[in-house]
């Protein structure tokens, strides 16, 4: 730094002494300097250890979304057996239901009746006969 001509100059510079405060204030720049390179080094390793737990936690999130993915597939592939098991036992109850309709109705009824053979034949042989109870399945 260069001092200032004359002789109030010098001697102002002298007792405010103004060599020192600027070395003392290089000094205080350069802490700063390396205080923000040790900053930017923490920011930078806090940055990569974050990296480093996301990526964890995303690891973590995938397993759990796979797992429970299995399960909800495990709970659908039961559903499907469940409703399959249902079916079969409509059509069992739907059985039950028309043989004790056909019972309730015709009772003790005999074919061996003759008189009432040809009726069970127009009855049987009728197209109609078949359709009524199909149509209702």
């Amino acid at each position: 730094m260069p001092t200032p001509e004359g002789a109030t100059g010098e001697k102002l510079y002298k007792l405010l002494k103004v060599q020192i405060l600027f070395e003392d204030v290089k000094d205080r720049i350069e802490d700063l300097d390396r205080n923000v390179d040790g900053a930017q080094r923490n920011l930078a390793a806090l940055r990569e250890m974050s990296a480093v737990v996301r990526d964890s936690l995303l690891v973590r999130i995938n397993d759990q979304l796979m797992v429970t993915t299995k399960r909800v597939d495990r709970v659908f592939l039961s559903n499907e057996k469940s409703s399959t098991s249902l079916s079969i036992l409509q059509y069992m109850v739907a059985g039950i239901v028309a043989f004790a309709v056909l019972d309730r109705l015709i009772g003790q009824w005999s074919i061996a009746d003759t008189v009432l053979e040809g009726i069970a034949d127009q009855v049987w042989w009728s197209p109609a006969f078949f359709l009524f109870p199909s149509s209702l399945g």
